[in-house]
């Protein structure tokens, strides 16, 4: 049985959302997790700003899609705006290198249990991010929907996994 049409192009927008608004939140996260090092705010007020601008045109502007149409195969149903698709995707993969460096600094300057548990969080937001990026943005932006149903899966079990093991 098929979803209907109009629930599938919302969970399409959804499905990128909130995908970019995980990101967001392990950038904040990563940017305010208690820490001694001096931290630049500008960077963190630009690349929010920045995220907001273009979330709000993926929403309101069709940023991203083209078009969503009725097809029997996803590759066909989603048709993007390669320029739209490549801001969205260099702004979401910007806010994960980012937490990732922002990570990794504080990993270099804890100490004891607390160096424990940020190189579990760093080993884990590293691995999920990284496939959750490859199955549900770079490889559709190619047309490749293969693993696309896959990310969501593996990057939450890979994730809450690391993070129950850190604790």
């Amino acid at each position: 049985e098929t979803v209907p049409f109009q629930w599938f192009k919302a969970g399409a927008f959804m499905h990128y959302v909130s995908g970019n608004l995980v990101f967001l939140f392990l950038f904040l996260f990563a940017v305010y997790y208690r820490s001694n090092l001096k931290i630049s705010k500008i960077v963190p007020i630009l690349t929010i700003f920045t995220n907001a601008i273009v979330l709000i045109m993926v929403i309101f502007a069709s940023l991203m899609f083209e078009s969503l149409v009725e097809a029997p195969f996803l590759v066909d149903k989603i048709h993007i705006y390669p320029t739209g698709y490549l801001i969205f995707s260099v702004i979401t993969i910007l806010m994960f290198i980012l937490s990732q460096v922002y990570l990794a600094r504080k990993y270099a300057v804890a100490e004891g249990l607390d160096k424990v548990h940020l190189g579990y969080l760093v080993f884990g937001t590293a691995i999920a991010g990284f496939l959750g990026l490859i199955s549900n943005l770079i490889l559709p932006g190619f047309c490749n929907f293969s693993f696309f149903y896959l990310g969501p899966i593996i990057t939450t079990a890979l994730f809450v996994g690391t993070l129950v093991y850190a604790i």
